[in-house]
């Protein structure tokens, strides 16, 4: 579960909101259009740490594509996975 608190700060050197991370940096960019995640921003709410942002983005392409994997496993279907995004990117 994400936690209200987890959203809005962070402990030093963490990031927070992987998901979040993962699709503004590994999503095809129709998704990111249709999500209205614009390309190479800094979210500087969920990361104050500018300089460390794309430190991360080798292991958020890998995490991104065995989530994407073990979602098609579990079959949730397209629809179901274009609502998680939606949730996730709304938040």
């Amino acid at each position: 579960m994400l936690e209200k608190s987890r959203i809005v700060m962070q402990q030093d050197n963490e990031r927070n909101y992987h998901i979040f991370y993962m699709l503004t940096k590994s999503a095809a960019p129709e998704l990111k259009n249709r999500l209205h995640l614009p390309e190479n921003s800094k979210w500087a709410y969920l990361n104050e740490n500018y300089d460390r942002y794309d430190d991360f983005l080798e292991k958020d392409n890998v995490d991104y594509s065995e989530m994407l994997m073990c979602m098609n496993g579990l079959k949730v279907n397209q629809i179901e996975q274009n609502e998680l995004m939606d949730i996730t990117a709304a938040i």
